[in-house]
């Protein structure tokens, strides 16, 4: 079932020291037609094949308040990326299709367990060699594209 598609912006944040990214956690910023929210995401231990995390995530109703907020806490927007999102559920499982400036599109499959995730990947047929768990930043810079901002305007 298609649930949204549309403009998404993220804007990462960290401190001076980078103490955030250098942990594997993620402090963002998302603003979508429909809302705006604040998420932080800790990184946990799993698998070669999956990507565990621990989210927090708060909506918000003013994302440039928020950012202001951050900055005079002492950190910094690291990274502007865009993309165009359109997600589709099925049960426990939500497909993610991602479409950046000049790349291909990217599929990300989510679950509630590792077996949710293996049953997404595999009704879009393939296997979980097929996939990565690699963070989105990496999977960018391989197509060569500016992480640090990347715009559709």
């Amino acid at each position: 079932v298609k649930k949204e598609s549309g403009l998404v912006v993220d804007s990462f944040f960290d401190f001076p020291a980078m103490s955030i990214t250098a942990k594997g956690d993620v402090l963002r910023i998302r603003e979508t037609a429909g809302k705006s929210s604040i998420t932080y995401k800790c990184r946990q231990e799993g698998s070669k094949d999956f990507k565990i995390r621990d989210e927090i995530e708060l909506e918000i109703d003013d994302a440039a308040e928020a950012a202001r907020f951050l900055e005079l806490l002492g950190l910094r927007k690291i990274r502007h990326i865009e993309k165009k999102r359109t997600t589709y559920e099925l049960g426990n499982i939500r497909f993610e299709i991602d479409e950046y400036p000049s790349m291909p599109p990217l599929a990300e499959v989510e679950g509630k367990c590792k077996e949710d995730v293996e049953r997404g990947v595999s009704i879009l047929g393939f296997s979980m060699k097929d996939t990565t768990s690699a963070p989105g930043v990496e999977i960018l810079e391989k197509y060569n594209v500016n992480v640090k901002d990347l715009r559709y305007r």
